[in-house]
């Protein structure tokens, strides 16, 4: 059988859960007084939310506490009358048992006690029968099986009765930062890109002057001299009138 400290010590924690739970509801529901009186607006309404279903979580925590608590002093209760019960029991047991035998020493004493008047000798030519302590024990061992189903009954019924208080999630904290689960780095492909950004990723950034020249000649190669213009960049003819 459980040790009844054990079962006291769960009681009186889930007591504790519901003290606790009470004096935060009865803290949220003077906050929210207080926010209401001194503040209007959007974000009043919202903070005035908030507080209010903290304080529906606070109210079922405490009820579920306070029933966890009760269905535990209950089983501590019925722990400790059936060990009290089984105890009783048990002396009533031991008792009855030394009165048999001693009964039935009584017993042998009396029937040597007549045969020495009618023999003079000690030899002990029968014996009474030896109490049946099995027989004498099974009404006991009956009364303690039924303490102990009642109490079993008990206990199960109390479990039944266990809840488990509701979860809180506060809001997060003003000016925390973001899950990392919840923020979505796009990647460099996705990334849409300007006009500018498109011509100017197609023109060298550090291009040299022989790189120049040799692209404006290439250039000039491929588009062939311009009608009136040298072919040859640079060079100048002059023709005497």
């Amino acid at each position: 059988m459980a040790d009844e400290s054990l079962l006291q010590q769960q009681a009186d924690a889930w007591v504790k859960v519901a003290q606790t739970c009470e004096q935060k509801l009865a803290r949220a529901q003077e906050l929210r007084q207080r926010l209401e009186e001194s503040w209007s607006g959007q974000a009043a309404q919202q903070q005035c939310a908030e507080l209010d279903r903290m304080g529906r979580a606070l109210r079922q925590a405490s009820e579920a506490a306070r029933e966890n608590a009760s269905a535990w002093q209950r089983v501590c209760d019925t722990a400790a009358w059936a060990r009290a019960e089984i105890a009783q029991v048990l002396q009533e047991w031991h008792q009855a048992r030394q009165l048999a035998v001693a009964e039935h020493q009584r017993q042998v004493k009396q029937a040597n006690d007549e045969l020495r008047q009618w023999i003079n000798t000690p030899v002990q030519l029968w014996r009474p029968k030896e109490p049946d302590l099995t027989a004498l024990w099974n009404p006991y061992a009956g009364r303690i099986s039924d303490i102990a189903a009642r109490a079993a009954a008990i206990y199960d019924e109390s479990r039944t009765r266990l809840k488990h208080p509701p979860r809180y999630d506060p809001p997060p904290a003003v000016g925390a930062e973001p899950a990392i689960a919840a923020i979505v780095v796009p990647k460099r492909n996705d990334q849409p890109r300007t006009a500018t950004q498109q011509a100017t990723a197609e023109i060298p950034i550090e291009a040299s002057a022989p790189e120049v020249s040799r692209a404006k000649q290439s250039s000039a190669e491929r588009t062939g001299p311009k009608r009136g213009v040298p072919a040859v960049l640079g060079r100048t003819s002059r023709r005497t009138p």
